[in-house]
């Protein structure tokens, strides 16, 4: 999956693409904040299953969603919906008092914070609820009654369940989508990018810029060199076949476990895998250091096989073991982005299976 670069935020951040360069990660990071503003962008619904996240199906890809983990999770653990809400609250709070950030927004004579507080409230649906209280469009109520999320003054509608071409038209000084609308919006993600990469240090996980051509437009995408056939599937590959080569029983249970999952049957592939993970858990415990990556492959591979027999709560708990183990060797070895691409895969595998729970 490729994340999308919109030639205003090149223009924002100041950025001369080339086919092949490493994106700076304030740009990869901006990118994913645009792409959190389109349709109804971080609004909340009461109608929606309270599982859905609307930040894991913004199709954004995982390495990028692993930044944002990084940026806005609690203790770099996946970030939930209002993670994010309230971290870019915060960044936007700050930017409200950054004079020349504001300047910068609208040349020669800038704008006010509560300005562009308003404008970023209408451009990603973030709405006042609390602790975003100091937002200046407070939640309120319809004509009818009815609780409403954003309501601008003086409108008597839910601006929040609209999609960004239909907001556009309450963000002052704005009457709907068009180019300055856009140019702003990139503008402030830009800024809020900056900000939070410079603070936390963030890498672009091997990310390139990739030029696409439509006709005769000319775009760019940030993409990563996952391979086709999934890091995951492809580490736990070589791992299993690393430790089975030293080892004839697991050797044989990984053996056993291909053919019963070729010839359909699952139940006797679990029972194996629970095996596998029963002797590798306890030699991690016995010789620590040395068993860990398998370790984790093998949760992986144990929770793609729960998924495969509709067991989505038994898979998510899997998962969150694998997660729980790489995040420990990426924060050992901050060096091996091997480590950070398996860490973006299960944390969001586990994001999918939150959605659909």
């Amino acid at each position: 999956m490729a994340l999308k670069v919109k030639g205003d935020l090149l223009e924002a951040l100041g950025v001369e693409p080339t086919d092949g360069a490493e994106p700076a990660p304030e740009l990869v990071v901006a990118a994913a904040l645009q792409r959190l503003a389109v349709e109804t962008g971080l609004a909340q619904d009461d109608q929606r299953d309270e599982n859905h996240s609307v930040v894991r199906s913004a199709g954004i890809p995982a390495s990028a969603l692993a930044m944002l983990d990084e940026l806005f999770g609690p203790g770099g653990r996946p970030a939930s919906d209002d993670d994010v809400r309230d971290g870019l609250y915060e960044e936007l709070m700050s930017l409200s008092k950054d004079a020349p950030a504001l300047q910068s927004l609208s040349k020669p004579r800038g704008i006010s914070g509560a300005e562009m507080l308003e404008f970023a409230q209408i451009y990603w649906n973030l709405d006042a609820e609390k602790p975003r209280r100091e937002l200046p469009i407070p939640v309120g109520k319809l004509a009818n009654g009815q609780q409403v999320y954003i309501k601008p003054g003086g409108v008597d509608r839910d601006v929040a369940r609209l999609k960004l071409q239909q907001r556009a038209k309450y963000a002052p000084g704005y009457s709907g989508v068009g180019g300055a609308f856009h140019k702003r919006g990139a503008r402030i993600a830009a800024l809020v990018a900056k900000g939070l990469t410079d603070r936390a240090g963030a890498e672009a996980n091997g990310a390139r810029l990739r030029s696409t051509r439509v006709g005769r437009r000319l775009g760019w995408d940030i993409v990563w060199p996952v391979p086709k056939s999934s890091v995951s599937t492809a580490r736990a590959t070589k791992a299993s076949d690393s430790v089975s080569s030293r080892d004839p029983i697991v050797s044989e249970l990984h053996q056993l476990r291909s053919r019963s999952m070729a010839e359909a049957d699952l139940g006797v592939a679990a029972n194996l895998s629970n095996a596998l993970l029963g002797i590798l858990q306890e030699r991690s415990e016995k010789h620590p250091g040395d068993h860990e990556s398998q370790l984790a492959d093998e949760y992986v591979q144990s929770g793609l096989l729960s998924v495969t027999r509709g067991r989505a709560g038994e898979a998510l708990e899997h998962f969150s073991k694998a997660e729980s183990i790489s995040r420990m060797l990426s924060d050992c070895n901050p060096a091996d982005t091997t480590y950070r691409l398996q860490l973006a895969i299960e944390r969001t595998m586990i994001g999918a299976l939150h959605t659909q729970a």
